[in-house]
């Protein structure tokens, strides 16, 4: 159960902070698991699940606008910067 969860907060599916949450969980995973998949397959499959929903184009639209706020807000997280920036 997500620490969001516990506090009593419902997150939205499709929102932002869901996905941002899927994407830290799937983070926090590869700390201990060997096998668990990459930051970028992750924001894939999601991609990928998205795409398969029996909802509106307009819904996914907005779905995978949400997704990718949520990686670009993940990624800047742990990395410091944004993505298209140069880390040198």
């Amino acid at each position: 159960m997500s620490f969001l969860a516990e506090m009593g907060e419902k997150i939205l599916f499709g929102t932002v902070a869901y996905y941002s949450e899927q994407l830290m969980t799937i983070v926090m995973n590869r700390l201990v698991i060997n096998d668990a998949i990459s930051l970028d397959d992750s924001y894939e499959k999601l991609q990928e699940e998205i795409s398969t929903l029996n909802e509106s184009e307009t819904s996914k639209q907005v779905y995978y606008r949400n997704l990718t706020k949520a990686y670009e807000k993940v990624t800047n997280y742990i990395y410091g910067v944004d993505k298209e920036e140069e880390l040198v």
